[in-house]
């Protein structure tokens, strides 16, 4: 079963996907903001291990020059991040770890960019995926993804 966490904007769609993870142990991804020098930051942790790799930035000078990122919108994106974080869940996936939390599916993603093939691996799993997808990009995902048996789990705003 895949269970998309939403809301919208800081509604605490993380937070709810971290007490679940608490709650039923298993593995995936989280991704925890942060503030420095005025930009803010994403930092990409595996949740069960002490990795926790920088995601994404706000427009930070720094990031524009580090070598392995790319643009979106006003973000830069780690490349490599997004390789280890396929490769951890494929891990995951071959240990049959459960559940598998991945945080979080947006625009990038229904670009075809960032977790696009993570969520393509686990969409369809038989085994219960937990996904975070801000309320405005529900649609958008459930039109890309297509997931069969799924169940929508809002956060309170």
């Amino acid at each position: 079963m895949v269970y998309l966490i939403t809301g919208p904007k800081n509604a605490g769609k993380t937070t709810k996907l971290l007490n679940l993870y608490k709650e039923k142990k298993g593995g995936g991804i989280a991704s925890i903001k942060g503030n420095k020098d005025g930009y803010r930051y994403y930092n990409m942790v595996f949740l069960g291990s002490a990795l926790s790799p920088l995601l994404l930035a706000t427009e930070d000078p720094s990031a524009a020059n580090e070598k392995g990122f790319f643009k979106f919108k006003r973000f830069y994106f780690n490349q490599s991040a997004f390789k280890n974080a396929y490769i951890y869940i494929t891990q995951l996936i071959a240990l049959r770890i459960s559940p598998i939390f991945l945080d979080e599916v947006g625009e990038l993603e229904l670009n075809g960019k960032g977790f696009h093939k993570i969520c393509l691996k686990l969409i369809n799993l038989r085994t219960d995926v937990y996904i975070t997808v801000r309320d405005r990009n529900v649609g958008g995902f459930l039109k890309m993804f297509k997931p069969k048996d799924f169940k929508v789990l809002k956060t309170k705003e």
